[in-house]
């Protein structure tokens, strides 16, 4: 099915604190009716951009040589020095970091090294992680199938009537996609993420901390985000291809 997830603003204890565009995605949902409770339940949620291969995923839910290959646990990733250098460099150091910062919060359920990089004003990243730490937290397991990355990257960091030192580090965003499992060891979903989606990676350089925090990511190319935004980025500071 293809959903569409409409414009929406969400709100903090104090007011509305931001807004976002329409985001559509294509994605199958794998039911299975359970006889105890005499109705349907969602199984899996499968990635369909990649097209009928998606349902090969299903082969997630077997044990032994049928099972997904998936990586160790990351290790706690090691903030670079590049990390307090505000420049175009440390700009596109965060965004490696937090790449890994993504993989190891999702993986593991520990929060440290994403509550030491999320901006104050980043809240909203919460919500990325909140399947996963639920899964951590009923006593399942998550299990990465890659690493995730990011190609053909632009930074920006000339972004005009900003005050804020912010840098947006744009590019394809592949991430690294997870299966799901619940305390039992059964699969409950395997995900893959997005997989060369055109994303902006946003970051701050905070005095106080001496470095790039993380304050969001966002869908679309530069010009949307600047639409989005009101304001203009120039010319990218750094370009990666």
């Amino acid at each position: 099915m293809e959903s569409e997830w409409p414009d929406y603003v969400y709100f903090d204890d104090q007011g509305e604190v931001g807004s976002g565009e329409a985001v559509t995605s294509t994605y199958a949902l794998n039911f299975a009716y359970d006889d105890g409770d005499g109705h349907w339940r969602v199984d899996a949620v499968l990635d369909a951009s990649m097209g009928d291969e998606a349902l090969d995923r299903l082969d997630g839910q077997q044990e032994g040589e049928d099972a997904p290959e998936t990586l160790e646990d990351p290790s706690l990733p090691e903030p670079p020095e590049l990390l307090s250098e505000e420049s175009p460099e440390g700009a596109l150091a965060a965004s490696e970091y937090w790449l890994e910062v993504l993989d190891y919060t999702a993986a593991t359920g520990d929060e440290s090294a994403l509550n030491s990089f999320e901006h104050s004003e980043g809240s909203v990243l919460g919500s990325i992680f909140e399947g996963f730490l639920e899964a951590h937290a009923e006593g399942g397991d998550v299990s990465l199938l890659a690493e995730s990355s990011l190609e053909d990257i632009e930074v920006y960091m000339d972004i005009a009537d900003s005050d804020d030192n912010l840098a947006v580090v744009h590019g394809l965003l592949d991430e690294g996609g997870w299966v799901i499992s619940d305390a039992s060891g059964a699969t409950v979903a395997v995900d893959e993420g997005l997989q060369g989606e055109l994303s902006n990676l946003i970051f701050s350089f905070d005095d106080a901390a001496g470095q790039w925090l993380v304050v969001d990511m966002a869908p679309g190319d530069v010009g949307e985000l600047e639409e989005f935004l009101g304001i203009e980025f120039g010319e990218p500071d750094l370009s990666r291809r």
